[in-house]
């Protein structure tokens, strides 16, 4: 069945890589398209919805935003084909070794490849596509290493705890956070108390929260 594809990066030189292994090694392949910024991607995608036809979209995380529509990064513009294109499978490639984003990503975006570029060469990239477009899900190895499971108690944050979490690895301040969430400073305090205690800090600040939040990754439960 032939594919057509879409890669989004800002770096010109490496939807060139894509494109050359896809292309040399793809027998079905009709037709792969470039956009090199988010705001190319968004039209690209979004001036012919109604006739457009994509198999697959490769989408690095890290680009420049395109705050006319308010896509701060390859996690909005994911989010949006989630909504508007279901049936394209995604595949997602990032710098990022942030646990928090990343479980953030796989979460509310679940996207069909998720690829760490440190694991990206010619033939491991050729080999995850091929895996992806035989159906399966593919983790690269960096992905899943970020997820390794222990054996200790699994902590359950509710999704205003992890809002915050996530707010607060973001870089804003509490004060702030009412801003970002329907929630009193005073419940915010009382919630961040007890994310403390689950975490098992007795005394500490927000960078010990974060802190103590990605060494136990592993054993916490987040909703989204």
């Amino acid at each position: 069945m032939p594919l057509k594809i879409l890669l989004v990066d800002d770096h010109k030189m490496t939807t060139d890589f894509y494109k050359e292994v896809l292309s040399q090694n793809l027998s079905n392949l009709t037709h792969i398209d470039c956009c090199n910024s988010l705001e190319a991607a968004y039209h690209f995608l979004f001036n012919q919805k109604s006739s457009l036809v994509l198999d697959y979209i490769i989408l690095d995380l890290s680009m420049p935003a395109f705050e006319d529509k308010k896509i701060y990064s390859g996690e909005d513009l994911a989010l949006l084909i989630r909504e508007h294109f279901p049936l394209i499978k995604l595949i997602i490639i990032t710098g990022y070794s942030d646990v928090l984003r990343t479980s953030s990503i796989l979460k509310n975006v679940n996207p069909e490849g998720f690829i760490a570029k440190s694991d990206i060469g010619h033939d491991d990239f050729l080999s995850a596509f091929k895996k992806i477009a035989n159906n399966e899900i593919y983790r690269s190895p960096s992905i899943l290493k970020l997820f390794k499971p222990k054996k200790e108690d699994v902590i359950y944050f509710d999704k205003w705890n992890t809002q915050i979490i996530l707010l607060v690895n973001n870089g804003i301040k509490t004060k702030n956070l009412p801003q970002h969430l329907p929630l009193s400073i005073n419940a915010i305090d009382k919630r961040k108390a007890k994310i403390k205690m689950l975490l098992g800090i007795e005394n500490g600040n927000d960078e010990d929260i974060i802190r103590m939040v990605k060494e136990n990754i592993q054993n916490i439960n987040f909703s989204y």
